[in-house]
């Protein structure tokens, strides 16, 4: 599985050049992510976890004018 591998170092690579905010947003993408494959045997509870993990508003504000900004 080389593209694995070099998937991953290129990960690592991206990682080291991330501001604090920006490696918080990354593991909460993990974490929606993760929710996602959940969703198939527990769909109740994907629900209740994403919309919490969206309502956070430290965590969503930012991210989301940031969005705005390159929308536009």
């Amino acid at each position: 599985m080389p593209e694995s591998s070099s998937a991953r170092q290129r990960l690592a690579e991206e990682i080291e050049n991330l501001s604090e905010e920006e490696a918080v947003e990354v593991l909460e993408y993990i974490s929606i992510m993760r929710l996602m494959k959940e969703e198939e045997r527990h769909p109740e509870q994907f629900q209740r976890e994403l919309l919490s993990l969206l309502s956070q508003p430290e965590r969503g504000s930012a991210s989301a004018s940031r969005g705005r900004k390159s929308a536009e």
